[in-house]
């Protein structure tokens, strides 16, 4: 359930980064955000995030919580995020589309969709790859997503950010990377055994 998972959440201590400049807000030099299953090392190439290697029993809980909810959906990546509102930025890697779902007890905190045809609007804080067009400064019309408690199906290749919140929030996504074609078996097969279901 949504409540037996935040409760685990909470007992997590989720490292701080100072990485992802593409979401972190401004004025915050380090967040709270950290990946579980397959990652990019800049070395060795494509292999299993420590947090994930260091916390099998959280992936295999996240990995099911999803899978009970969408069996047929097939990723390589969850994203962990802790109490911070992302500017707007696309997740130009991504391969596939993404579900994500916020938890914790908080009000505001709403996902953003860029959308011309949407009713809201968003800032434009830095240049976005592949939108030219969106300079920093403007801002950028779209859709308003509650996903507290909600499973939401997004392209996060799509403009996306989050509504300022009050209160205590989490946020997962569950996503393909665009390197997946490069994994090596014996990877997949110690991605599967953390509960990660793919499609190679």
């Amino acid at each position: 359930s949504n409540a037996r998972l935040l409760k685990e959440l909470e007992q997590v201590n989720l490292p701080w980064s100072d990485s992802r400049d593409n979401v972190r807000p401004q004025g915050m030099t380090k967040i709270q955000s950290i990946p579980l299953g397959l990652v990019r090392d800049h070395t060795r190439g494509p292999t299993i995030s420590k947090f994930a290697k260091n916390n099998p029993n959280l992936t295999r809980l996240l990995c099911k919580y999803l899978l009970e909810r969408q069996p047929n959906f097939r990723f390589m990546t969850i994203h962990l995020n802790k109490d911070f509102a992302s500017k707007l930025h696309t997740d130009g890697n991504n391969a596939t589309t993404s579900w994500i779902i916020g938890l914790g007890s908080y009000t505001g905190g709403e996902l953003f969709v860029m959308d011309p045809n949407g009713n809201d609007s968003f800032p434009v804080e830095a240049p976005l790859r592949g939108f030219a067009e969106l300079k920093p400064g403007s801002s950028v019309r779209g859709r308003k997503i509650d996903i507290r408690n909600r499973l939401t199906k997004i392209d996060g290749r799509i403009p996306h950010g989050t509504f300022p919140f009050r209160g205590t929030r989490f946020s997962i996504i569950f996503y393909t990377q665009g390197q997946h074609r490069a994994v090596s078996s014996q990877l997949l097969h110690r991605l599967k055994l953390l509960g990660v279901r793919f499609r190679h």
